[in-house]
């Protein structure tokens, strides 16, 4: 049995559901993701869809659990409260489920395209897994916000993976801000991973391709199509980070590659967006919130745009926006208004 947490409020619903669509497509074991529901409507939504693949965890267990978060939510705002609860979910599921052996993380914006267990398995012995930006050449700056990214971390129950979680826990409850704080090299949850290889013994970077592909290192890699598959460096895509992605309504969407300066135009790239797209749009017909929903945004209309065909309709990609058009449906609603205003013609 493989454990998997994550945390999400109501806005980001459609998220964790395709993160747990994808984890139920391709896990090669049976698992169980624990859900820290941010808010009152993530815990309503599982309560009338309840599945044995999730349990939910309320923000009161944990609060409870560690009462000294009920204080730190006093001085930070809401998402550096967020990310404080970073290494309180895993610590807390270790603690309160003798079972657990091993909970892996995870932001609610990944999508596995293969099987998990791969990253896994490929580091047996290790207590503590964590994930190497390994940003783009031209992006190399961007380490002083970390070598790593929190978005997938796995911790053992062992003495090596809860003394590194305790210590993580500590660090984000003392100061977790949501800014460089360049005096003493930390930054948030995430500038803290910096020192683990060299502090704690059994922690280990995770480096197979595929595992952590995102905006900010693709550039670094060989990105093909095969059939329907993406392959990264010739192995098979495990999962894609969909950091900056926002859904500006059903039809339209702003990618997030331009900020890290990644190449929108390769088939590859479109295809894990337009799979990830059509899964969100799939789920929000299903009244699966998303979070950053806007129609205000007009400004790619005028963009030079290059097609990706899709089933029922096209999607066209630009350096910085994705756009859904469907001319046949659009034809068909033309031709059902005529019929309506002649009905004799």
């Amino acid at each position: 049995m493989l454990y998997f947490a994550t945390l999400f409020d109501i806005n980001y619903l459609s998220r964790g559901l395709a993160l747990l669509d994808s984890l139920t497509a391709h896990s090669s074991s049976p698992f169980k993701l624990f859900v820290l529901a941010l808010d009152g409507g993530v815990v309503e939504y599982f309560e009338k869809h309840s599945t044995d693949t999730v349990d939910i965890i309320t923000v009161d267990d944990i609060e409870t659990h560690f009462a000294e978060l009920r204080d730190a939510k006093k001085n930070r705002s809401k998402i550096e409260y967020y990310f404080t609860l970073s290494p309180y979910l895993p610590l807390y599921i270790l603690q309160k489920f003798p079972g657990v052996d091993q909970v892996t993380s995870m932001d609610a914006d990944l999508y596995f395209f293969d099987d998990p267990a791969k990253i896994l398995n490929d580091n047996p012995a290790a207590s503590v897994l964590i994930t190497p930006h390994n940003f783009s050449k031209e992006l190399k700056d961007l380490e002083k916000w970390g070598r790593y990214n929190v978005s997938f971390q796995s911790f053992k129950n062992t003495d090596e993976g809860l003394s590194c979680l305790k210590k993580w826990a500590n660090d984000c409850l003392k100061w977790c801000c949501d800014y460089f704080d360049e005096a003493n090299n930390r930054f948030a949850d995430q500038k803290y991973l910096d020192s683990w290889i060299t502090k704690f013994k059994g922690v280990a970077e995770i480096n197979i391709p595929g595992a952590g592909l995102a905006p900010w290192n693709l550039e670094r890699y060989d990105c093909q199509v095969k059939g329907s598959k993406v392959f990264i460096d010739r192995q098979p895509l495990i999962y894609y980070h969909f950091h900056h992605l926002r859904m500006l309504g059903k039809n339209f969407a702003l990618n997030g590659l331009e900020t890290y300066k990644a190449k929108a135009n390769r088939k590859a790239i479109r295809l894990i967006y337009h799979i990830y797209i059509k899964k969100l749009s799939e789920l929000s017909k299903n009244k699966a919130g998303d979070s950053n929903i806007s129609r205000n945004n007009t400004s790619a209309k005028n963009k030079l745009l290059q097609k990706l065909k899709h089933p029922d309709g096209y999607w066209y990609f630009t350096s910085k926006y994705i756009v859904h058009i469907n001319p046949y449906k659009r034809y068909q609603k033309a031709k059902k208004m005529l019929r309506n205003l002649w009905p004799n013609s």
